[in-house]
């Protein structure tokens, strides 16, 4: 299922578009102009249908050597033990230069947490929209990575999604596109990620995400996919289910508001969580108490309109072409008084200059209610910094972790900082911020999409957090991946968990 990659694959000008958001898109549909990207954005996302046909056709079998340049970035050190180590490197631990990857998802092993898999969106050429599955697998949590070439070479692909299940196998949701043909296939691997299945015929669609059943009840083993209301052939069903590890998926059901640019989760008793945009700026998040009954036929029977005190946005200079986050919804599996408490979290903009923060708010009833909107990033309100790729895990003692892309030590907004930081108080309070990786010109490298991807990701253990990010440190976009490690911050800090990042 792999092939390495090279220099000099062509690709036909017939395969220079861009997925955004669900819809396909011919490059030069989007003004440079941050309003008119924005707005149009917008209008495709509304729509609801596909924008284009793309007649996708295979990369060529033959493959030339790979281009290198410098030795890939082993160790990229910060304060506070953030090390990054790139992820998408050649065998012989060079970079490869002009290809770009972004768009990173993350699984790690609870087994043994010494494997770890990371796939991300794998262009060869920056001149081209062609990408494929790219996939590279760490046997030493992380310290070193193989990038053994893509999963299903020679195939159009997008929209990664990760995760492993206490067998220590490993699942990627990948979106195949074939000419207006849009779905979701599953591959997976028993071996750490040194090799992979066959695709499994999963139905979906753009910007599909699903959540593992790993509970241990009756619903141990299920996955619970939801995706947009376009780029969609399914329409308007939005929702599947596999009750039997990704061998086999059942036919997709519509849900209620059919919500968007989100995530999924499932709770310690089998409950599941689906949160996303509806119609207009409205949020939502479901909950079903019967998915993880193989036998009866999935039913959201708790809807809830959510204010997290901003509105998503799409396609702003930031991120020309692409999402500046999506919605998280995680839950909390401890055994603590706070097991089961639903958290969701996002970069949205909020009331005022601010054009974004991170905002998170907090459930103890099963999302049926939340807390207010509680402000993750710690920067004077007002200075203008985008704070962009929220995103949100929950460890197993249920600690909070929450990382984003952040422009604050740049008033120009044209370099980010990967940040990070966590509460140990279920949200109530966070950490000060840190800047877990130097600045990067977020701008650099953008293939004939112009966006750094749609998401980052991140999965949590006990002693802390493990990422996967896209950054451009060698002057185009690389995958890195890096280990957060709380009890390597207190150390700095006396003053416990106060910060103005506070909300009682």
């Amino acid at each position: 299922m792999f092939r390495k990659r090279n220099s000099n694959s062509t690709c036909p000008a017939s395969l220079n578009v861009t997925i955004v958001a669900g819809y396909l898109i011919t490059l030069g549909t989007f003004s440079t102009a941050q309003e008119n990207s924005e707005t149009q954005l917008e209008q495709a996302i509304s729509s609801g249908q596909p924008l284009e046909h793309v007649p996708v056709m295979p990369q060529p079998a033959a493959r030339l050597e790979l281009r290198y340049s410098a030795p890939a970035i082993q160790q990229l050190q910060q304060p506070h033990g953030f090390n990054s180590v790139q992820v998408n490197i050649a065998s012989n631990n060079m970079n490869i230069v002009d290809d770009a990857a972004n768009e990173p998802s993350i699984a790690v092993n609870p087994v043994t947490g010494q494997q770890i898999v990371i796939g991300w969106r794998q262009f060869d050429s920056i001149s081209s929209g062609f990408r494929e599955a790219g996939v590279a697998f760490s046997s030493d949590a992380g310290s070193s990575w193989t990038y053994p070439g893509d999963i299903d070479p020679g195939v159009f692909r997008s929209d990664p999604v990760l995760a492993a299940d206490s067998n220590g196998v490993f699942y990627y949701a990948s979106l195949q596109v074939i000419g207006n043909d849009l779905s979701e296939q599953f591959f997976t691997s028993a071996d750490g990620g040194a090799s992979w299945s066959s695709p499994v015929e999963a139905f979906g669609g753009d910007k599909l995400w699903f959540a593992l059943n790993d509970t241990g009840g009756s619903g141990d083993g299920h996955i619970y996919s939801a995706w947009n209301t376009a780029g969609n052939p399914f329409f308007p069903a939005t929702f599947n289910r596999s009750t039997n590890r990704a061998q086999s998926f059942q036919t997709p059901l519509e849900i209620p508001q059919r919500p968007i640019l989100g995530t999924a989760a499932v709770g310690p008793d089998g409950e599941l969580y689906v949160v996303g945009r509806g119609a207009g700026t409205q949020l939502w998040l479901l909950r079903s108490d019967n998915a993880d009954n193989p036998l009866e036929t999935p039913v959201f029977n708790q809807v809830t309109a959510i204010d997290m005190g901003g509105i998503i946005r799409i396609g702003a200079n930031i991120n020309p072409a692409g999402l500046l986050g999506q919605l998280w919804v995680a839950v909390d599996h401890s055994n603590t008084i706070n097991r089961g408490n639903v958290y969701v979290l996002a970069s949205l903009d909020p009331p005022g200059t601010d054009p974004l923060d991170v905002l998170l708010i907090r459930s103890e009833d099963n999302g049926v209610s939340f807390s207010d909107p509680l402000r993750v990033n710690d920067d004077p309100p007002g200075n203008n910094a985008w704070q962009w790729f929220g995103t949100l895990s929950v460890a197993p003692n249920g600690r909070v972790d929450v990382i984003w892309y952040d422009t604050r030590n740049d008033p120009s907004s044209n370099t980010s900082q990967l940040f990070y930081s966590y509460s140990m108080d279920a949200g109530r309070n966070f950490l000060p911020n840190n800047a877990a990786s130097p600045a990067f010109d977020q701008s650099l490298g953008y293939p004939t999409q112009n966006k750094l991807g749609d998401y980052i990701d991140m999965k949590s253990d006990m002693g802390g957090a493990h990422i996967a990010y896209a950054a451009t440190f060698n002057g185009e976009q690389d995958v890195y991946y890096l280990y957060a490690e709380p009890t390597l911050l207190e150390d700095f800090f006396t003053d416990g968990f106060e910060s103005p990042a506070t909300n009682q």
